[in-house]
């Protein structure tokens, strides 16, 4: 049976104008255990306004169970054995330098037969697509509120 896991999370950057005042330039933290599959997921914001995301997901020795586990990634290419380690990671990071691009990356996961598909899936949407209450994605409290309510710990 093929289980697929679709991880997504959003990135808005928005450039603004020179200003002569200091910016204030803030980090936190989500984090969400679910059953061996490790979510991170860091936030960067300048006066409030997010600048920058790096999401983390691991995999741990629970999550795969007593399998032989092989990760590769979209060339192929293997990242890890797992079977005897704790875990694996993958990372995605953005930043203003990379905003205006649309990022897309596949890691397979190949267990025995069996194919576990991780799609992390990182883009620019508008701002309704994140929450039905109007939340804005310049207000980075509000998106990590968001994160909240889909179960995640955050630290801010």
């Amino acid at each position: 049976m093929k289980k697929i896991f679709t991880i997504a999370a959003t990135l808005l950057i928005l450039v603004g104008c020179g200003s002569s005042k200091t910016e204030t330039v803030t980090t936190a933290s989500c984090e969400m255990d679910n059953d061996g599959a490790l979510y991170r997921n860091e936030f960067q914001s300048k006066d409030g306004a997010l600048t920058g995301m790096i999401q983390q997901v691991t995999l741990t020795k629970e999550f795969f169970g007593d399998r032989d586990v092989e990760a590769v990634n979209k060339n192929n290419e293997t990242l890890q054995e797992l079977y005897n380690i704790d875990g694996v990671t993958y990372s995605a990071n953005f930043s203003e330098d990379n905003a205006d691009a649309y990022y897309r990356e596949k890691v397979e996961i190949k267990i025995n037969d069996e194919n576990v598909k991780i799609l992390t899936d990182i883009g620019l949407i508008d701002a309704s697509l994140l929450s039905d209450d109007g939340v804005k994605l310049k207000d980075t409290k509000a998106i990590i509120e968001f994160y909240e309510t889909l179960g995640y710990n955050c630290l801010y």
